[in-house]
C-alpha cells in the first residue's frame, strides 16, 4: 500500500509538471494511450532500405575484404578455394548492379559517386545501430529495475544479474561498432562517436535523432517522441497505482470481515461446549487473540480507507472467569487436541 501511494504521488506530481511545462493534460495523455493500444498490434518500425547505388558500394566493400583475406591464406588451399568462390559470386552480383545503375565501369574509392553512396550507407548503418541500441537500452533498464527488487543470493536475482551483464555487453559491442564505422556526419544529425552515458538511457536525447530531426517529433504536438513516450509511461504507472490502491482497500475490507467471522465462529464454539471447562479456556484465549488482531488491523487500515464500525461482540473481551482448580485446569488443557479444536471451528 505504501509503495502504491508513493508511486501515485510521484507520478501525479510528474503529470502536473508536464501540464505546467508542456500544456499536456491528462485527457490528452489518455488519448495518446488509446492510440498506442489501437495501433500497437500493426505498427512495425522498418529500416530505410538501401538504394541500388548503396548496395553496389556494399558489394564493392565486401569484395575488397574478401580479396584481402584471399591474399593472406597462401598456404591454405581449402580457404583459398572458398574465398575465390565467394569473390566470384560477389563479382557477378556487382556486375549486375553496375548495369542496373548505368555505370560504364567499376567504381573506384576515389570516385565522387562512390564517396556519396558510401556516406549514405554509413549514415543508414549508424541509424540502424542506434535503433538497435535503443531496444537494447530498454531491455537493459527493464532488467536493471527488476533486479533491484531481489536481494543478493536469490536464484532469480542471480539469473537477472547474468542477463543484465549480457545485455550490457551487447550494448558495448554496438557502441564499438558505431564508433568504428568511420562515418563522419557533416550535417550534425548523428554524432561521430558515442559513449555509454549517451546510450544507457532509452529516453536519452540521442535517440531523437534516429529518424532525423524533422521526424523526431509527433505530428500533433511539439514534444519529442521520447518525452511523449515517457509521459505515457508515467500515466500508465499512475493508473496502475490507483488500481493497486483500490484493490488493496477492498482487500482490507475482506480481512476485517473474515476476522469478524472467525471471532463469531469461536464464540459459537464456546457456546456449544459449556460443559468442557478446559476447552472453554482455550477457546476464550483464541477469541481474545482474534479480537486483538481485528483491532490492530482496523487501526492500520483506518489510515488508508473507511473502516466499518466495530461489531458489538468485538468491543470488549469475553468473560474468562471459569471455576477450575489449578490441577483440574492442567489436566484438562493437556488432554485437549488443538487440531480437533481448529476442525470444530471450521465446521
Amino acid at each position: 500500500m505504501w509503495k502504491a501511494l508513493e508511486l501515485r504521488n510521484s507520478t501525479t506530481a510528474e503529470l502536473r509538471e508536464a501540464e505546467n511545462n508542456f500544456g499536456v493534460s491528462v485527457s490528452q495523455l489518455d488519448e495518446w494511450v488509446s492510440e498506442e493500444k489501437k495501433h500497437f498490434p500493426v505498427e512495425r518500425e522498418t529500416d530505410e532500405p538501401f538504394t541500388k547505388e548503396e548496395r553496389y558500394v556494399i558489394l564493392l566493400q565486401s569484395m575488397e575484404r574478401v580479396t584481402e583475406s584471399l591474399s593472406e591464406c597462401d598456404d591454405d588451399d581449402a580457404a583459398r578455394s572458398a574465398f575465390q568462390q565467394q569473390l566470384t559470386r560477389l563479382g557477378k552480383d556487382a556486375e549486375k548492379l553496375q548495369r542496373d545503375i548505368g555505370a560504364n565501369r567499376q567504381w573506384c574509392t576515389t570516385d565522387r559517386c562512390f564517396k556519396r553512396a558510401k556516406s549514405s550507407v554509413d549514415k543508414k548503418r549508424k541509424e540502424r545501430i542506434l535503433k538497435r541500441l535503443h531496444k537494447q537500452a530498454m531491455d537493459y533498464m527493464f532488467i536493471k529495475d527488476l533486479r533491484a527488487k531481489y536481494s543478493d543470493g536469490q536464484a532469480i536475482g542471480n539469473r537477472l544479474t547474468k542477463n543484465q551483464i549480457r545485455a550490457g555487453n551487447g550494448m558495448k559491442r554496438s557502441v564499438n561498432e558505431y564508433n568504428n564505422s568511420g562515418f563522419s556526419n557533416q550535417s550534425g544529425n548523428l554524432p561521430d562517436q558515442i559513449s555509454w552515458n549517451d546510450i544507457c538511457n532509452p529516453l536519452g536525447e540521442i535517440y531523437n535523432r534516429v529518424d532525423c530531426i524533422d521526424q523526431s517529433r509527433t505530428s500533433d504536438d511539439q514534444l519529442p517522441r521520447s518525452e511523449r513516450a515517457r509521459l505515457i509511461n508515467v500515466r500508465n504507472l499512475n493508473q496502475r497505482a490507483q488500481e493497486e490502491i483500490g484493490m488493496t482497500r477492498t482487500e482490507m475490507g475482506y480481512v476485517l470481515e473474515a476476522t469478524s467471522e472467525e471471532h463469531k465462529a469461536v464464540v459459537r464454539a464456546i457456546t456449544n461446549n459449556n460443559e468442557n471447562k478446559a476447552l472453554q479456556v482455550v477457546l476464550r484465549e483464541k477469541a481474545e487473540k482474534v479480537r486483538r488482531r481485528y483491532h490492530r488491523c482496523r487501526s492500520v487500515f483506518s489510515k488508508h480507507t473507511q473502516v466499518p464500525d466495530i461489531p458489538e461482540q468485538l468491543c470488549n473481551p469475553l468473560d474468562s472467569k471459569i471455576n477450575l482448580t489449578e490441577r483440574e485446569l492442567k489436566e484438562e488443557v493437556t488432554a485437549i487436541d488443538l487440531e480437533d479444536t481448529d476442525e470444530e471451528l471450521e465446521e
